[in-house]
């Protein structure tokens, strides 16, 4: 969702503007507009953690922002992270599971570079990088059937994902489909025995260290 800080040099009596983007609505049309004292948080890395595990989760903030210490317990998390002399927080909901934790090392820009992970594990990432793609690999029985599941949008990171899943050769098994009401979703079947690929891309090519991922 948009956001924006900014500082009045002036008293006196100012107007915000709201609209729809290209004037569309209707009665299902809701907003909620938050004003005051807090941080802005444009992400958090990683986007979630193994279920009662403890770990440090990171604000990316262009405030001075320390990470936040966490247990989750549930089938969420919710964060919140305050400035040291604030009155607000901002919060930010998190993804819980069973799956380990696994993370984007670059370089990992072609198969070549892929990162191994084990099965089953939650994949957290970003592109820092114009055009950035990550690969991982994966280690298949010929008949084996796997799900990937991408959260982006979901958790408050606002850009869509494109997932392919590759046979070591290269050849294209499955690639997801670009729909309003999926994060990035892709299920193959190997077809032979050996490693698989993974390759993760950022729709629109962005770049930012607050486009952040959870597969």
């Amino acid at each position: 969702d948009l956001h924006f800080r900014h500082r009045f040099n002036k008293t006196g009596r100012y107007f915000l503007r709201l609209r729809v983007m290209a004037y569309a609505g209707g009665r299902g049309s809701f907003f909620r507009l938050r004003v005051g004292d807090f941080p802005i948080v444009s992400g958090v890395f990683p986007q979630g953690n193994k279920h009662g595990e403890f770990k440090p989760f990171y604000p990316i903030s262009k405030q001075s922002l320390l990470p936040v210490l966490a247990t989750p317990v549930g089938a969420e998390i919710w964060l919140n992270f305050k400035l040291p002399n604030g009155v607000g927080s901002a919060y930010r909901r998190l993804a819980v599971g069973e799956a380990p934790n696994a993370y984007d090392a670059e370089p990992n820009d072609m198969p070549s570079q892929a990162n191994a992970i084990n099965l089953p594990s939650a994949i957290n990432g970003r592109f820092e990088k114009p055009k950035d793609c990550d690969w991982y690999a994966v280690e298949l029985d010929k008949g084996d059937k796997l799900r990937f599941t991408g959260a982006t949008r979901t958790l408050g990171s606002p850009f869509d994902l494109m997932l392919r899943v590759t046979d070591a050769a290269g050849k294209t098994l499955a690639e997801s489909k670009i729909t309003g009401d999926s994060d990035g979703e892709v299920s193959a079947e190997a077809k032979s025995d050996g490693v698989h690929y993974l390759e993760v891309r950022e729709l629109a090519e962005q770049a930012g260290k607050h486009l952040v991922y959870r597969i």
